[in-house]
């Protein structure tokens, strides 16, 4: 073989393997995205987390964590008071994951945005959505609790009383829904 067949050979394979690692690195980046941002959010860094999980959800919609990543985002929007957005992302949440364990939290952001906007038709379906949401669980107990951490490091719990809901976020009272 002569040597621009040989150099010819070594060049398509040397273009071919970059391009196979390349796609390797993208693909455990897309995966890092998540904890990138998880680990951002732990520093305080939201700004930063943010933009990791919005990455990481272009990159992987359909990932185990996608659903974390989604809440975040309307967490992060309401921290930095942008309720629109915030509300949004919540009301697209709630839609795709009618059974998530973060529902009842989206509930209430959403419960506070109308009343920061002073929507009180908003704020009195929100609060019937919430009643509603776990009455049923108190059949046999006085108390039902859910609990649920968020990528951006929120611990959030709801208490269902007989009477009451009340959500905290980070052990401060968030919400409280009385019926």
């Amino acid at each position: 073989m002569s040597f621009k067949k040989i150099f010819l050979i070594f060049a398509i394979l040397f273009i071919l393997s970059e391009s196979f690692y390349f796609r390797q690195v993208q693909a455990y980046r897309g995966a890092n995205l998540y904890d990138s941002g998880r680990q951002a959010a732990r520093r305080g860094d939201y700004d930063f987390a943010f933009m990791y999980f919005q990455e990481f959800l272009r990159r992987k919609p359909q990932s185990k964590s996608a659903q974390d990543a989604f809440f975040s985002l309307g967490e992060y929007y309401f921290k930095i008071k942008d309720y629109a957005d915030s509300s949004k992302i919540f009301i697209r949440f709630i839609r795709q994951h009618p059974q998530s364990k973060a529902k009842i939290f989206a509930l209430a952001y959403l419960l506070e945005i109308s009343r920061l906007r002073e929507d009180s038709f908003a704020v009195t379906a929100f609060e019937k959505e919430i009643a509603i949401s776990k009455q049923l669980n108190l059949l046999f107990s006085d108390c039902k609790k859910s609990f649920y951490k968020s990528a951006l490091m929120e611990d959030y719990k709801a208490l269902f009383y007989i009477d009451k809901i009340q959500i905290y976020i980070n052990g401060e009272l968030f919400t409280q829904v009385s019926y």
